[in-house]
């Protein structure tokens, strides 16, 4: 093992940066242990000779000092890690995300590569098609992963659910221009500021764990998102009745009722939890019901350890939910939902299933129509 080698090698590890096989820094940035796919891990040797490593851009600072000669960057694959992919072999690479993200803000909205039916932005209009065979079977994958049995019929929301498990029985892309356009250009806007200064990985400031979508990706569709932006599929249970509102015209959470933390538009990891909102809550009705895969730009989320129904934005960064009176104050872009307080005991109660706000529609682009059945 690396750890073994004890001539000049300095390794970072989970546990914190080692030299020679001894530890010399055991609390030494983020650790190793909170990387998920995607996340990308750099080292670098500055003039003064100190040694750093960067993890998403950040430097984690100053590891080691008085290095000589040159450095060389190895890797070793272990634990849980199944694949590695190197990037770049020179220094610049560390700037690479940033200078991609600028030059993605500044290009045209493009129509996307995987659409079937619509061939031009310049139309306006809404297509449903069948996404084919492996991205459905990847998609229901993704559906039974996010999938909590034991917590079905848990939670106010949950009334009258008594079934086990839910069967997709199929599953179709939206193309929609106007829709995607309003998307597109949002997450451009995002793109610009993320080149200019890294937003915090939604599940590292909050040390809730990895989304869970995220945890149980599709390959098929991971490329289309931009973690730098906190870019996440998430799952929007709605009506049947509702569907053809929102493929003409988005999850506008204008429409919808006051939640836990505000009048947003409320997204989840879980599909247990999306199958909530897909009927009455007083009479649940058999036959077929629906939820999209929706991609959401996250970008600085608020964590939100405590109910505020009285939310009609996401708080500054001073954390006022209401009116704000500081000068040239920055607000957050989203609100992620962990705990409330609990109406018996008044006490902070964690939430069953995290709960993803955005305020702004163009947030939020619906991707895929999921129908199902209940078992």
């Amino acid at each position: 093992m690396m750890t073994d080698l004890e001539s000049g090698t300095w390794i970072l590890t989970a546990y914190g940066v080692k030299y020679n096989g001894k530890t010399t820094n055991d609390d030494y940035g983020q650790s190793l242990d909170d990387l998920t796919r995607g996340d990308r891990v750099g080292v670098v040797k500055q003039e003064d000779n100190s040694l750093h490593f960067i993890i998403n851009g950040k430097d984690q600072g100053e590891a080691a000092t008085d290095i000589p000669g040159d450095v060389y960057g190895v890797v070793e694959i272990i634990a849980q890690a199944a694949k590695v992919t190197i990037v770049d072999h020179s220094v610049s690479s560390l700037n690479t995300r940033s200078i991609y993200l600028k030059q993605y803000a500044e290009q045209p909205v493009h129509i996307p590569a995987n659409w079937k039916v619509v061939k031009s932005l310049e139309e306006d209009t809404v297509k449903t098609v069948d996404v084919g065979t492996e991205l459905a079977d990847a998609i229901k994958n993704l559906v039974q992963q996010s999938w909590d049995h034991d917590h079905v019929g848990h939670g106010r929301d949950a009334k009258n659910l008594k079934h086990t498990s839910i069967e997709v029985i199929k599953v179709e892309q939206i193309e929609s221009t106007s829709l995607y356009k309003e998307y597109e250009q949002q997450r451009k806007d995002f793109c610009q500021r993320a080149a200019k200064k890294v937003f915090p990985k939604v599940t590292f400031k909050s040390g809730e764990g990895e989304i869970k979508t995220a945890l149980h990706g599709i390959s098929l569709l991971d490329d289309q998102l931009i973690p730098e932006i906190n870019e996440h599929f998430l799952f929007h249970g709605a009506k049947v009745e509702y569907v053809d509102a929102i493929l003409k015209q988005g999850i506008d959470y204008r429409l919808a009722k006051a939640g836990l933390f505000g009048s947003g538009a409320y997204f989840c990891e879980r599909t247990t939890k999306a199958d909530q909102y897909t009927g009455s809550k007083d009479g649940r009705a058999d036959g077929e019901h629906v939820m999209f895969l929706t991609k959401v730009i996250l970008g600085h989320s608020y964590i939100a350890q405590r109910g505020d129904s009285q939310m009609k934005r996401p708080p500054c960064v001073h954390h006022c939910t209401g009116k704000c009176e500081h000068k040239k104050s920055e607000f957050y872009d989203s609100v992620m939902g962990t705990h409330v307080i609990d109406r018996q005991t008044h006490q902070l109660r964690k939430l069953l299933f995290r709960e993803f706000i955005i305020f702004e529609k163009r947030q939020c682009y619906p991707t895929c129509i999921i129908t199902y059945v209940r078992k």
